[in-house]
């Protein structure tokens, strides 16, 4: 019986995903056959193979040679040479060779496959396409895939550009090291492999009710606790948005309460009674290392933190007890505003009693002097500086100078410091003077 079979052909086809594959597919005496291959050369090897059982060898079979190869490593060969033919005219197998031998230590034989079919499809898709564009054009737009970006990999960069917003002054010391301790309690409760994207809105709103609560467990938290803490995620996030590691704020869908909402207690001051026995103390304490200090925190308003703050960046040369001011310039200040703090008598007295050019403000073993006097006197962070603006507006009765002397807004003057002092408790506290000027020799 004649064979009608026209022989086996190679048919490409290309998985979803992209990945190329070939079909071999014929029939012997009626019986169809398919296979499938991954390489193509291993497919042109089976047609030429079953072509040749086909078709008695003929197709294969052209002369006797005599030769140390195997049948099927001849069978190969021919293959592979024929496939050179048609698709590199001209080029030797001795060529195809020296080019593996040079290029094979850097590309491997599955690259160079990877890459000769994505070079077909590209060509498939634009015939006109430069490959050098092609990397130019990936490079340039190219961005990490925000899927395998971790959150220990982004507070790594934030917290990179959080230092050099402090060296550079946009962000004080005291201000940056409240960050960085945010972010430390943020990374231990998410862990620094978490996945960018996986950080859900609900996960951080639950996270902000777990750390707000307050030290007895219970979560009567504040309104502006809560806020801060939200600032610190959403500056964050907002960072991670810009940077391209993430398409949307999760944060911002958290609940921020305005102003109007943060629940204000009132601060907490001294009487003028507790302020004299404050003062009468630093004279004796420390050798009065602590006078000029004290002095210009609080009756001059001068914000108090010895970290990072105004007093350590106020200058001797800034107070002028001459002209009975201190000019605060506004790239020291906290607003970042300048102004002008008037010296009341009594403070002349204490200036002239204890001069800065001999009287550092900030004097050797500060911190550790400091620290120990506080809790002496149970003094808490900014209790200087309330006494200074409750009693200020208790003696001016003008809310406006007080609020451009303290640096703080007029609502801010108005909603905490007004009507908290008596007028005479006022006057009592500003006739506070050093030892000798109470008891001359």
């Amino acid at each position: 019986m004649a064979n009608k079979s026209k022989g086996f052909v190679v048919v490409a086809k290309r998985r979803p995903s992209g990945v190329p594959y070939w079909i071999v597919r014929g029939s012997v005496g009626g019986k169809q056959i398919r296979k499938e291959f991954s390489d193509r050369t291993e497919a042109l090897s089976f047609q030429e193979q079953k072509n040749s059982e086909l078709f008695g060898g003929a197709a294969v079979v052209q002369a006797t040679v005599l030769t140390r190869l195997s049948a099927d490593l001849v069978r190969q060969a021919e293959v592979v040479l024929a496939q050179l033919e048609r698709e590199f005219p001209g080029v030797s197998l001795h060529e195809v060779v020296d080019y593996y031998r040079a290029a094979a230590p850097e590309l491997p034989v599955q690259d160079v496959r990877r890459f000769a079919s994505t070079f077909t499809r590209l060509k498939e898709k634009y015939a006109d396409a430069n490959l050098a564009d092609v990397c130019d054009r990936f490079l340039d737009t190219y961005k990490p895939d925000a899927n395998g970006f971790t959150l220990g990999d982004a507070l790594d960069s934030y917290a990179a550009d959080v230092e050099r917003r402090r060296e550079t002054g946009t962000l004080s010391e005291w201000q940056a090291t409240s960050v960085r301790i945010a972010m430390q309690k943020f990374e231990r409760h998410f862990a620094s492999a978490t996945r960018l994207t996986r950080i859900t809105t609900s996960q951080l709103h639950e996270y902000l009710i777990e750390t707000s609560r307050a030290k007895d467990g219970s979560s009567n938290y504040s309104n502006k606790t809560w806020s801060n803490r939200r600032g610190y995620l959403t500056r964050f996030f907002n960072f991670c948005v810009q940077e391209g590691w993430i398409d949307t704020n999760p944060a911002v869908a958290i609940r921020k309460y305005s102003k109007r909402e943060h629940r204000r207690a009132t601060p907490m001051i001294l009487t003028p009674e507790k302020a004299r026995e404050v003062m009468l103390d630093a004279e004796n304490f420390a050798d009065g290392r602590l006078v000029p200090y004290l002095v210009l925190t609080l009756f001059c308003g001068i914000r108090p933190s010895y970290r990072d703050s105004e007093i350590t960046r106020l200058n001797p040369e800034q107070v002028d007890v001459s002209r009975g001011e201190i000019r605060l310039h506004g790239p020291k200040t906290k607003t970042k505003k300048p102004r002008v703090v008037k010296l009341q008598p009594n403070v002349t007295a204490w200036l002239q009693k204890y001069p800065l050019e001999k009287w550092p403000i900030i004097p050797r073993n500060f911190r550790k002097t400091i620290i120990a006097f506080r809790r002496r006197h149970a003094l808490g962070y900014d209790v200087l500086r309330h006494t200074y603006a409750s009693m200020l507006v208790g003696k001016t009765r003008s809310v406006a100078d007080a609020a451009l002397q303290a640096g703080n807004s007029e609502m801010v003057m108005w909603s905490n410091y007004l009507d908290l002092v008596r007028e005479e408790d006022a006057k009592r506290f500003w006739l506070i003077t050093p030892e000798a000027e109470r008891n001359p020799a």
